[in-house]
């Protein structure tokens, strides 16, 4: 069998007699990841676009995008979105399902191949990606009561989108053409479409643990989400010690900003997610201990401002409906304040979003320098672009129409919508977008890195345009809407290329999935904003809805766009964040120059960027999950991963999409039909009392 594949030494083609062969291929700074190497026997002849493929796509497009980005995770303690995997697994599993029923040749016309489900999993990604317009227009809505209407929010939000679709095709042949471009996180995908598209018995014991899984935790996950939510947060501590503010912020995490989470358990497979935990425990607690920002006066961790006594901070009194500053308001009040564990968060971040770039420029040049050679030499461009040369493409002037178009949408949408944005402001932004775009692209699709550009957007807008708190969000969403669609984009046309899909049929595939995940998107937001904006104006929520993440993002933007030269400025309390982002560009150039020193020493695997952005990984929603995901992760990913290599291999991927698919679809369902999310009546379980059934150091009931 002749075969290629990916080494270090680029791409090779090999003859292998084995049916299935891996090959170790670097998925980034930190971890070797063995992929499904290529076959190149494949039947050149498979079906793309048909009537099931279609259908299939619509139907995970519809569930994903009303749980993505902007789903009802974004109204969750925490934060999440649908992975990739999942929809891919989904649309596998449901296209198998599809494939079975009868028909003409029409519908079915015949085996599923694995071109149908790519084009499916790819519609359904592009419906669950770039969302921040509309967490954007979200956020203006709750916190400033500022609601377009919706033809305009979806025409505002696809315009954006489309800028970002737009650029990724005309950045083709420097993200998606080259072999060095490889996008590693995309190497789980084809290792899931390559195992399971064949019928043989691995494939088949793979789809029954899916299933199984599936269901388990569709059914398991209504007891802590529904029946026994004090199942999500199991912390002796907080039980037993005496109650005080110390014992709250160390192991309290039920709610979002309560406290650390640390040693506490949760039986809710929603709060489980990985962060580096350990160096913030310490860090955090010692920065509000000893009243670091003038802060040990102010709640632990909060994401909303905040007066200097630690109550909410009053938006109608200091900022106009247009996002103007009520100076009068403002001298009666105070300026705004943020809590310690949130200013260290966002510094993490601008320190991660800066160092990321010095990180990959020094110790992936090599690699990043060969994107922008020229393509004559035939080691450099992508064996699997020149098998699909002859497949119908879209025109490098058609990217460019869209583009233009898309981009005087967007100019007519923010001057005619009240946005606080001068064409000046947003001719700016769109170039910065199309600089970050090619960089985060090239950093994406090489090294594995995803460059955090949205805090970079909030304080160029604050800091290039001040006076205005939309004028910085709308500056902030359309940047960084653009950025992350580009990406996701260039993700995808690379699966695409990768499967030998037609760049036709792959745009066609990305235009549809965007245009119903806006619509999915806006009405998933306006419904709960609708049915439960008063719980979502209270601090921390009630535990079941939360509006964290809308109101942190009001809240930097307001700040950077306001009291950006009051907070941020040399001298000014907050004056940490920028020398954070300047900072961050000088502290990878050490370890590069030791790893120079004593290559085979480790410093290349110091990842700055990945253990600073870990600080708002630490307070960010309810923490309760933490102890338990670092267990999970460390027997995974080290015990079974070393000593069961060939199981895991065989069901890593399929058992998390599994956890994932069946969580996310359990509390979409929960919260639309018994939560009050979709407007009907909420369902309250009955409280007859609350009883603990072990506590360690009393070894007693305690019956409320």
């Amino acid at each position: 069998m002749r075969t290629t594949c990916k080494t270090d030494q680029g791409f090779h083609d090999t003859d292998s007699l084995n049916e299935e062969t891996y090959v170790p291929v670097s998925a980034g700074p930190l971890d070797d990841f063995p992929i499904l190497i290529e076959r190149e026997d494949e039947d050149q002849s498979q079906v793309t676009v048909t009537l099931r493929s279609m259908a299939v796509g619509l139907i995970t497009t519809c569930i994903g995008g009303a749980i993505a980005q902007v789903k009802l995770f974004v109204f969750k303690p925490v934060a999440m979105s649908v992975h990739a995997l999942v929809l891919q697994v989904a649309c596998l599993v449901l296209g198998r399902i599809v494939e079975n029923i009868p028909g003409p040749r029409w519908w079915n016309p015949g085996p599923l191949s694995i071109k149908e489900t790519v084009f499916s999993a790819i519609m359904a990604t592009s419906g669950a990606a770039a969302t921040l317009s509309v967490e954007v227009i979200g956020a203006q809505d709750l916190v400033f009561g500022k609601r377009p209407s919706f033809s305009f929010c979806l025409l505002l939000s696809l315009s954006i989108q489309m800028i970002g679709f737009g650029l990724a095709g005309l950045f083709r042949p420097f993200l998606i053409h080259p072999a060095k471009t490889a996008f590693p996180s995309i190497f789980p995908s084809i290792s899931l479409f390559l195992s399971m598209s064949k019928n043989t018995s691995t494939t088949k014991k793979q789809v029954s643990m899916f299933k199984k899984v599936f269901t388990g935790v569709l059914i398991y996950e209504t007891i802590p989400t529904y029946f026994a939510p004090a199942l999500q947060a199991i912390s002796p501590w907080c039980l037993t010690l005496p109650k005080s503010p110390i014992v709250t912020q160390l192991f309290g995490g039920s709610l979002v900003g309560e406290g650390l989470g640390v040693f506490s358990a949760s039986l809710d497979w929603v709060l489980v997610d990985w962060c580096a935990m350990a160096f913030g425990i310490f860090f955090l607690s010692g920065a509000y201990r000893y009243n670091w920002f003038d802060g040990g006066n102010l709640p632990f961790i909060s994401f909303e401002l905040l007066n200097s006594n630690g109550t909410s901070y009053n938006f109608t009194q200091t900022v106009y409906q247009n996002g103007t500053e009520n100076i009068e308001g403002v001298n009666q009040i105070g300026l705004p304040r943020f809590s310690t564990g949130l200013i260290l968060g966002l510094s993490g971040i601008l320190f991660a979003s800066s160092s990321s770039i010095t990180t990959g420029l020094l110790f992936h040049w090599e690699e990043i320098s060969t994107v922008f050679k020229k393509n004559s030499d035939p080691n450099l461009e992508d064996p699997h672009r020149k098998l699909c040369k002859s497949n119908a493409d879209v025109h490098a002037q058609a990217f460019v129409t869209l583009t233009l178009l898309a981009s005087l949408s967007a100019f007519i949408c923010f001057a005619g919508g009240d946005s606080g944005l001068a064409w000046e402001a947003v001719l700016t932004c769109l170039l910065a977008s199309v600089v970050l775009s090619l960089a985060s692209g090239i950093f994406f699709g090489e090294v594995g890195l995803q460059l955090p550009c949205n805090a970079v957007f909030q304080m160029l807008g604050g800091v290039l345009f001040p006076g205005n708190a939309l004028g910085a969000m709308n500056f902030t969403m359309l940047g960084g809407t653009i950025v992350t669609k580009c990406t996701s984009t260039s993700q995808d046309l690379k699966l695409g290329q990768r499967f030998k899909l037609s760049g036709l049929s792959v745009a066609f595939s990305q235009v549809i999935g965007t245009l119903l995940g806006a619509i999915v998107h806006l009405g998933t937001m306006r419904l709960i904003l609708d049915s439960q904006r008063e719980v979502l104006l209270q601090s921390n929520g009630n535990g079941i809805y939360t509006s964290w993440v809308l109101t942190s993002l009001a809240a930097q933007s307001t700040t950077w766009g306001l009291f950006s030269g009051r907070l941020y400025s040399p001298g000014q309390i907050y004056a940490i964040l920028p020398y954070c982002f300047i900072i961050g560009f000088l502290v990878p150039i050490p370890l590069f120059l030791l790893h120079k020193w004593k290559p085979k020493a480790g410093f290349n695997r110091l990842n700055v960027p990945l253990f600073t952005s870990s600080l708002f990984n630490c307070i960010k929603g309810a923490t309760s999950g933490r102890m338990t995901a670092m267990f999970i992760g460390l027997y995974t990913q080290w015990f079974l991963k070393r000593h069961h290599s060939s199981w895991y291999q065989k069901y890593n991927y399929i058992i998390s999409a599994a956890l994932d698919g069946g969580t996310e679809l359990a509390v979409l369902i929960l919260s639309a039909l018994v939560q009050g999310g979709a407007g009907f009546p909420a369902l309250t379980m009955p409280t007859y009392g609350t009883i603990v059934l072990f506590s360690i150091f009393w070894g007693e009931f305690v019956l409320n």
